[in-house]
């Protein structure tokens, strides 16, 4: 029952009406994982990715912390940069489920969001919710 009420929760989710706490706190999130992302994308492994992955990638979505700035498929650039953002374990953690969120949603969200022409889902989609602003 659990995860049907959080499916259920995330596909009724519009941003007009997430408190402006919740937005806060998503923000504050977002802008802390970047930051984990970039600095983890200077890491031996992140590099040793990086440099295998990008040999003849397609560039649509932003690979955060190359210089000089480098992009990869949708999918490659999610890897990577869910790689970058774990590699030095400061990331989020779910206590009660023993997982890091933020690696496995936030890297994906906008690697989708970020090509054009969009690969899944319009560009405009909030990384928030999926409502177009």
């Amino acid at each position: 029952m659990t995860t049907k009420a959080l499916a259920k929760f995330t596909a009724e989710l519009c941003y007009e009406k997430l408190s402006v706490h919740s937005i806060e706190m998503a923000k504050k999130c977002l802008l802390d994982w970047l930051g984990i992302a970039i600095r983890g994308s200077q890491e031996k492994p992140v590099r040793i990715i990086h440099d295998v992955i990008l040999q003849g990638d397609a560039p649509q979505a932003n690979i955060f912390g190359s210089l000089p700035a480098k992009k990869a498929s949708a999918l490659n650039s999610a890897f990577i940069n869910s790689a970058a953002s774990h590699s030095l374990d400061f990331d989020d953690l779910h206590n009660p489920s023993i997982i890091h969120p933020a690696c496995v949603v936030v890297a994906p969200a906008l690697a989708v969001c970020a090509p054009s022409p969009p690969v899944l889902l319009p560009p405009t989609l909030s990384v928030l919710t999926h409502s177009r602003h």
